[in-house]
């Protein structure tokens, strides 16, 4: 059986060459097998959908548009979103594992940063941290740099060492406030696309544009915008306070074609055991003004993947009869967890009766209103693995939209009130994960 072997960066130095290296990933480039360069195998003879010319749009059978519209007891469901499939001939299973960034690569990131910030860099210094017997141990190099306003900039750059030799490396490089400041760490997430008050329209895409350039500039290539928004976040100064606005871009990896989710909080969380997502990202924010504040590289994986396996991918439409099956089941009584929800101030809901009804409420307890349907890979630890470090490079159907909750109104005096948080109005994001494969439900975080 032959293995390729083949870096999927978050982090990948530009210019490098193939030779004797692993094929670097993430590097756009034509769509083709993933074992292309192996153009002397033999035929296996598998009747596989890629080499009979049939796409992977094809194979799912998925429509231009999801449109779709359901209403329960508990939750109402609107959708007409547009289905995005990668035009690909195949999407194909891959192992992947975690690797650490090159010194090479921290001095790019390192040479760029203090060019766009009109910083020097001082003196690096080195920090272990303690291993045990058979573990792994952080190394982390950092360095401060502070440009002629006085602006004052930390550069951190994490590696792994061991005996398995690997774990979350990462570069990343954030403004430090050294004005007294107090953070008050809740911030508030515009919606894609939502221009921020005071901005010129077409700010967000230009700094979007700007940060691309950085990162290419840094030595990494093969990254598509994942996604984009302004911030607000809050502190403390003086005993006033105070709000900052910045503009958050993420960029994931692009593998043969398809790209890759970044990990995060899905707004329809689960305890899902078929695995958590955790794959590598780049992350950049600006200043409303376009000030860089804050640069990260996290995560590096290094691909192996067996030469012609084709998998089987589930019809678009069984995919959608899992999902609004799932956004039932999980807003029936019996099966919401509001205790899940973080606690906030001057937000109530109903608890249940013990007939698992709930009191005093009319109407759906949710809207969910689904905006767009991606398919995409996601770097999943499989839930029954030892290997920690290890994952599976999957297809995913990715579910983005954003939830409307009713208020919940008691009805009787003998029903426990209690107190979650349940604002009228998530921010748009990640509803549901759901694997391409098999139609499990994949949770985002371990």
């Amino acid at each position: 059986m032959v293995f390729l072997a083949v870096v999927l960066t978050v982090g990948v130095m530009a210019g490098c060459g193939v030779g004797e290296e692993p094929q670097v990933l993430g590097k756009k480039q034509e769509t083709t097998a993933f074992g292309e360069s192996n153009s002397g195998q033999e035929d296996d003879g598998t009747d596989t959908a890629a080499k009979a010319g049939v796409s992977v749009k094809e194979q799912v059978q998925a429509p231009e548009r999801y449109q779709s519209e359901m209403s329960g007891d508990n939750v109402a469901l609107s959708a007409d979103a547009p289905v995005l499939v990668p035009e690909v001939e195949q999407a194909v299973l891959k192992r992947a594992r975690a690797a650490n960034f090159t010194e090479e690569e921290f001095r790019q990131v390192e040479k760029v940063l203090a060019k766009e910030l009109s910083v020097k860099w001082g003196e690096r210094t080195r920090e272990s941290g303690v291993k045990a017997p058979g573990e792994i141990q952080a190394v982390t190099t950092s360095a401060m740099g502070t440009d002629s306003s006085g602006a004052a900039y930390n550069l951190s750059y994490r590696t792994f060492e061991g005996d398995s030799k690997s774990g979350l490396s990462l570069i990343w490089m954030k403004n430090v406030a050294n004005d007294g400041r107090s953070s008050s760490g809740s911030a508030h997430l515009y919606e894609e696309g939502e221009e921020a008050g005071g901005q010129q329209p077409g700010t967000g895409a230009k700094l979007e544009e700007k940060a691309e350039m950085l990162i290419k500039e840094a030595g990494f290539t093969g990254y598509q915008l994942y996604e984009g928004r302004w911030r607000e976040s809050y502190y403390t100064l003086r005993e006033k306070s105070w709000a900052e606005l910045e503009y958050w871009t993420i960029f994931t990896p692009v593998v043969e074609g398809i790209g890759c989710i970044k990990s995060t909080v899905s707004l329809l969380e689960n305890d899902s055991k078929n695995g958590y997502m955790n794959g590598p990202y780049i992350e950049v924010f600006y200043n409303a003004d376009g000030t860089l504040n804050e640069f990260k590289v996290i995560g590096k994986n290094e691909v192996e993947e067996t030469a012609g396996k084709e998998e089987f991918l589930l019809p678009f439409e069984a995919v959608q009869q899992l999902f609004e099956q799932y956004c039932k089941d999980y807003f029936t009584p019996q099966n919401s967890r509001p205790a899940a929800l973080p606690p906030e101030e001057g937000n109530s809901a109903v608890l249940e009766d013990n007939s698992g009804k709930s009191k005093g409420t009319t109407g759906p307890e949710a809207h969910v209103k689904v905006k767009k349907v991606k398919l995409e890979y996601a770097c999943v630890n499989l839930g029954d693995s030892q290997r920690t470090f290890e994952q599976d490079l999957i297809p995913v159907w990715n579910f983005y939209g954003s939830i409307e909750k009713s208020p919940q109104l008691p009805g009787q005096e003998d029903v426990q009130m209690t107190e979650y948080g349940t604002a009228k109005k998530e921010p748009d994001g990640l509803l549901l994960s759901i694997r391409a494969d098999d139609g499990q439900i994949l949770t985002d975080a371990p």
